[in-house]
């Protein structure tokens, strides 16, 4: 950081381990830490939820159980759990930076003592340029864009429904665009599940190009329900599987 004369360090998610790191960067440089979902999402969607949990053992299913049954006491534990999140966060960063300045009521309604002056957000408007569909040659192809990390981004839920698509549809392919750290283990899944016709690029640096031959875009990130404004200004119709059973319907 004093090498490089770094001034501002941005972390891109709250986990705990990355915080610790954050915390140690040395006094006078400014820290901020990036929250990509919606806070506290899942409060008052428990029976939602739950209705597609799919646990494996006695445990899970029992847990399963109380939260339908309680749905309180579901909502009670992630309501901490967050909580606990944004205070973490908070010790250690100059600013919490959301995806929309809409957010803050939420925190507010759940977390009324918070430093609302440590809040900014970032909006993310679509500002890309009206494009006609005319302008594009479309092929079979389905898309999957983000980082390669299963939690939340799921991408073993896209390798599931793309093994059942491609049966029924042979002559489809899958690309799959982004780097992280469960890229190997996303590789070995697909082809422990057979899935054929499926492409890892990794890291594009051109992605837009990728949204123009494709026909879908997926997204299966577990906490989200938003589109890319890019692929549907390319023609690329979105499409989302929130959950690994879940992307049938395409």
């Amino acid at each position: 950081i004093e090498t490089n004369h770094i001034n501002v360090v941005i972390n891109q998610e709250p986990r705990e381990d990355l915080l610790e790191v954050l915390g140690q960067t040395p006094i006078g440089v400014k820290r901020v830490t990036c929250f990509h979902t919606q806070p506290f999402l899942t409060q008052g969607k428990t029976r939602q939820i739950m209705r597609y949990y799919k646990p494996q053992g006695f445990k899970a299913k029992l847990y399963r159980t109380l939260c339908r049954l309680f749905p309180t006491f579901h909502a009670k534990q992630t309501l901490k759990l967050e909580r606990d999140v944004f205070d973490r966060a908070l010790k250690v960063s100059d600013r919490l930076c959301l995806e929309s300045a809409y957010y803050f009521q939420r925190i507010a309604k759940y977390m009324p003592d918070l430093d609302v002056s440590k809040l900014v957000a970032v909006n993310n408007p679509n500002s890309f340029p009206l494009i006609g569909k005319d302008l594009f040659v479309k092929e079979k192809i389905i898309l999957w864009v983000g980082r390669q990390i299963n939690t939340p981004k799921n991408v073993p839920a896209f390798i599931d429904f793309w093994v059942r698509f491609q049966k029924r549809n042979p002559d489809w392919k899958a690309m799959v665009i982004g780097v992280g750290p469960d890229l190997e283990y996303n590789k070995r899944y697909s082809v422990g599940k057979k899935a054929q016709n499926i492409e890892f690029l990794g890291r594009v640096d051109d992605v837009s190009a990728y949204y123009r031959r494709a026909t879908f875009f997926m997204t299966t990130s577990t906490p989200k329900s938003i589109t890319r404004p890019s692929s549907i200004t390319t023609s690329c119709n979105p499409s989302r599987a929130a959950l690994r059973w879940a992307g049938t319907s395409l």
